[in-house]
């Protein structure tokens, strides 16, 4: 064992109840206590046997381990059932096994002292010091700034030398913004984006049929979902970047990668050279990274569908809105104080690019069928002034592994979704939150990929493979029970635990 670490004192933990600890300020809770007397406890790792399953984190909740009766741990990811005193599961998939116990004493002073294993207690500094991402999108910057706050050493090189997001507005999702705030740019996203609660809809001539619920985000201060501009959210963590210490090298980016077994060699296209413990790629949807390391992997396919988006102003629309007409859906979604975003998915099965000059009078063709008071200011709104973007909805998901030796692959690399479930940049997001833990939780390079990919798989698939079927229902005209049944399966898994 090595040194103690001090956890807090045995008296914030009630009696018969449970209580997470981040003892090295990880994203999540690293391990868990359960107070079974006045001065016995039982501690266990943050992570259940169930294969697939090994790093899921165990609280349905903050601090929540236990079942109603308090008798028995609860893993919040599927339900399993484990003993208090031996962590022995006696209910669901992994019956039979065992969590993995902590060891962790009470001082005279009353305070909680854990004793991490050997091998767990060289947090990051042995295996990985120096990495470099590949790629200053989303997901490259949210990875950049939790690493280099960690300690890390965090290079960055991204292509474009002007470090340009291209797009209009963004929506969201709750769980999207908890990632956000463990990021921890919450505050700059509510000042300059927009957090609203609950969704309004209405017939597509503006009968309000109903306001859909959007309830807190456990592990969060999240209520409700948001919605920002694309380059407001790049400039935000673009600063947040530079302000951690990364190193940035823009209009340029790697020439060779060369796993040597410890350690990457990598030359730059501005003739520099380097090396790096570990290399993450988020290098998007038509990675490169991806074709080096694994040339036979899938290509993002054309789901039948392109999704049209325009900043108008908000008219007066207090939440995100949802119009129902003949032929499809036109959605807005508050973007900031003033502004608001239009989004309607056409149905189209041949993908094609249009003129510049045509995509105003074609969305105003798509959207004529709907004429709610609210969408006609938006029509009379739009001119060849506006910014309007139609873009072919592409997806895939990468099998597993997604990294190979020290180099590894993450966001639209991996698991590029359609928009359907507001998650896209959201599952870059928890990539970095889920590598940068990792990454603190120490282990050799392997081991810290391989926990990665144990927490992302179900995840990511889950909602690319879910967000593929709803575009295929709404292109057929599919059943709408399996369209809500759908979104409400999808929503429950986002709201887990990342």
């Amino acid at each position: 064992m090595s040194e103690g670490v001090c956890l807090g004192a045995l008296s914030a933990i009630p009696l018969g109840e449970s209580k997470g600890y981040r003892p090295h300020n990880e994203p999540q809770d690293r391990l868990f206590v359960i107070r079974l007397s006045v001065n016995t406890v039982v501690a266990y790792r943050n992570s259940c046997p169930h294969l697939g399953y090994e790093s899921a984190p165990m609280a349905w909740r903050r601090d929540r381990y236990l079942d109603g009766s308090k008798q028995l741990i609860k893993c919040g990811s599927h339900g399993a059932l484990f003993t208090l005193k031996e962590g022995k599961c006696i209910k669901g998939p992994c019956e039979g096994q065992h969590l993995s116990a902590e060891k962790v004493t009470v001082d005279k002073n009353g305070n909680l002292i854990w004793w991490p294993h050997t091998e767990e207690s060289n947090v990051m500094s042995e295996s990985v010091k120096k990495i470099l991402i590949v790629g200053g999108g989303f997901t490259g910057m949210s990875a950049a700034i939790l690493l280099q706050q960690q300690g890390v050493e965090v290079h960055l090189v991204e292509l474009d030398k002007n470090w340009r997001t291209d797009g209009a507005g963004i929506t969201v999702s709750g769980p999207s913004l908890r990632a956000i705030e463990q990021i921890g740019v919450l505050d700059e996203f509510k000042q300059y984006g927009a957090i609203c609660q609950n969704v309004d809809m209405f017939t597509s001539n503006g009968t309000h049929l109903r306001q859909i619920p959007t309830p807190a985000v456990p592990g969060s201060s999240i209520v409700g979902g948001g919605g920002i501009m694309r380059p407001v959210l790049a400039k935000i963590l673009a600063e947040r970047t530079k302000e951690a210490g990364v190193k940035v090298l823009l209009g340029h980016t790697y020439d060779t990668l060369e796993d040597k077994g410890d350690r990457v060699e990598v030359t730059f296209t501005n003739g520099e050279s380097d090396s790096y413990d570990m290399v993450a790629a988020a290098d998007g949807v038509f990675s490169k990274t991806r074709q080096l390391i694994f040339p036979d992997a899938p290509t993002p396919q054309y789901t039948g569908q392109v999704v049209w988006r325009a900043v108008v102003e908000r008219h007066g629309l207090e939440r995100p809105a949802l119009f129902y007409g003949p032929n499809g859906k036109l959605g807005f979604t508050p973007v900031s104080a003033t502004h608001m975003y239009l989004n309607y998915t056409e149905q189209q099965p041949k993908k094609i690019r249009m003129a510049d000059d045509q995509l105003l009078p074609h969305l105003k063709g798509l959207i004529a069928e709907f004429t709610a008071p609210v969408i006609e200011k938006v029509k009379a709104e739009l001119n060849e002034n506006s910014s309007i973007l139609a873009r072919p909805l592409e997806g895939m998901i990468m099998e597993r592994p997604w990294s190979k030796g020290r180099v590894l692959l993450m966001g639209d690399a991996v698991h590029a979704t359609t928009p359907h479930l507001a998650s896209g940049a959201g599952m870059g997001h928890e990539d970095a939150v889920v590598l940068a833990d990792e990454v603190k939780a120490g282990g050799t390079v392997e081991d810290i990929l391989k926990r990665f990919e144990d927490r992302r798989w179900t995840r990511c698939s889950l909602i690319v493979s879910n967000s593929k079927r709803l575009g295929e229902i709404e292109q057929t005209g599919g059943s709408k029970v399996e369209h809500m049944q759908i979104m409400a399966l999808s929503m429950s898994a986002l709201m887990a635990p990342i």
